[in-house]
């Protein structure tokens, strides 16, 4: 996967998740890692906790203000409906093939610190969202030809992601491959995704194994969905909308 690759793919997925109203955001930069303070909120003098957002593109493409949208609605949605206040940091990690695995773990704990560290609420208020449940590697293995007709993904890209990413890794490596990593004493997760997406059987499947690991997991499935449809409301309509409705007051619960 090229550099020219990686460009073409992030204008896309940028183009597609602005067809919505626009929404605005603040530049966070430090030596360590950047990021986007979501809407407004830096002009809330007191929040009941923060949600640091990893967006998704395996690693290999996206922006965080490409989820801008989707965010700000998260985030409004859990203010209307819960009376939370929920400030929204978006990572902007750097991207593969140019910076390769761990580089952008290293990035989301240094994210992670930052926000402990800034006094805005204590570290058990911090919760962490992530777009993409797996990196490109190990993910798609089973899904692929179930829902390859009902997704935008392909095995084709996948593998070029994987590569880009993973560089001289092993794909065998938890901290490369979510779905093969050892969860127990985790915190509450929701995994939220779609019948129709080239990762359901994968997702399924690392569901299965945190419950095992007797995890506080909630999945919740909409049978009709594709990937990746809370980025893009104005394609999904009331799909994402529900999808949006339904993390918020997770959030929310633990806010």
């Amino acid at each position: 996967m090229t550099a020219a690759d990686v460009a073409s793919s992030t204008k896309i997925s940028t183009t597609l998740s602005s067809l919505g109203p626009k929404t605005s955001w603040t530049p966070l930069q430090t030596d360590k890692f950047e990021a986007i303070w979501y809407g407004d909120s830096l002009n809330d003098d007191a929040c009941d906790a923060i949600v640091l957002y990893m967006h998704g593109g395996g690693f290999v493409l996206g922006r965080a203000d490409s989820s801008a949208e989707m965010i700000v609605g998260i985030l409004s949605t859990a203010k209307a409906q819960h009376n939370k206040t929920l400030l929204g940091l978006g990572l902007d990690y750097k991207l593969a093939p140019e910076h390769k695995f761990p580089s952008q773990l290293h990035e989301a704990l240094a994210a992670y610190e930052y926000l402990t560290r800034s006094g805005l609420v204590a570290s058990s208020r911090i919760e962490t969202t992530r777009e993409q449940a797996f990196t490109p590697s190990y993910c798609g293995r089973y899904g692929l030809s179930v829902n390859r007709d009902t997704d935008t993904i392909g095995a084709d890209c996948l593998s070029r992601w994987a590569h880009a990413y993973i560089g001289t890794a092993s794909a065998k490596d938890p901290m490369v491959s979510p779905i093969l990593g050892d969860f127990r004493g985790c915190c509450p997760m929701l995994i939220h995704y779609g019948g129709k997406e080239v990762f359901e059987d994968d997702i399924d499947i690392l569901c299965e194994r945190l419950k095992e690991q007797q995890v506080d997991v909630t999945a919740v499935k909409n049978p009709l969905a594709p990937h990746d449809t809370l980025i893009m409301p104005a394609l999904y309509g009331d799909m994402a909308t529900s999808g949006g409705e339904i993390i918020a007051a997770f959030l929310a619960k633990f806010a």
